[in-house]
């Protein structure tokens, strides 16, 4: 069933600071990982089994995390703009046809998650301060399944029913933080999620009665109060 070993891995980043221009200061962050993710065998399952082939010790994962912030935006002291992008892929083996193991027809893919970010933070006095962010998810192969995103076509088998491949979830959050007193941050936030693609939606415990399937929901509110002391 494979010998399911970790071959070769590594991480980096790489940090960029520009000078202090009239029109702002840019900092730039780059940073991620590669390396081998090792899954069951094909051969040791049926037909739609994933993993790797008898011959391959493991597909592969890769990160990449690319984070640019712009303070003092045209000579404007209070404000801080910043935007991310965010990119998971991992390749996916799965026997096709023919049965498992080397008599099999094994189909390469892979499936990605993508983030991208928008930020913007407004300090108005030395104890208030305003931020906003937008934020775009996309996720293929039904990763985000295990997060509380269901599909009522298909649950939260990938394909299964007719059930979609991709999720697309849009979020919005405003916050509001207030020093009130010293290393003690108080933070008020609003946060918005909502989902697009087929029949997906979010779900809770509380909304699978009797083993029917569950009421979905496109959109979900957030309201959090946190208070964060620093040592």
């Amino acid at each position: 069933s494979g010998n399911n070993n970790t071959e070769f891995s590594y991480v980096y980043r790489v940090d960029l600071k520009s000078p202090e221009w009239s029109f702002g200061n840019f900092n730039l962050g780059v940073s991620g990982l590669w390396g081998n993710d090792s899954v069951n065998d094909v051969a040791s399952g049926a037909t739609g089994a994933g993993g790797t082939s008898v011959h391959d010790n493991s597909t592969s994962v890769s990160v990449t995390d690319v984070a640019l912030t712009w303070s003092k935006p045209f000579g404007f002291d209070p404000l801080t703009l910043g935007a991310e992008w965010y990119l998971m892929n991992n390749e996916t083996r799965v026997t096709t046809g023919g049965g498992a193991g080397a008599a099999g027809t094994v189909e390469n893919n892979s499936a990605d998650d993508m983030v991208a970010a928008l930020y913007a933070k407004w300090q108005v006095t030395d104890w208030l301060y305003f931020a906003g962010r937008g934020e775009y998810w996309d996720a293929d192969a039904r990763t985000a399944a295990g997060r509380g995103i269901y599909n009522s076509a298909s649950a939260f088998a990938p394909l299964a029913a007719g059930g979609t491949d991709s999720i697309a979830v849009y979020s919005g959050t405003l916050t509001a933080g207030f020093n009130v007193w010293k290393d003690t941050l108080v933070r008020l936030e609003y946060r918005h999620d909502e989902v697009a693609g087929k029949e997906n939606g979010f779900i809770n415990a509380q909304s699978n009665v009797n083993g029917t399937a569950p009421s979905i929901r496109s959109g979900q509110d957030t309201i959090a109060l946190n208070v964060a002391y620093s040592f």
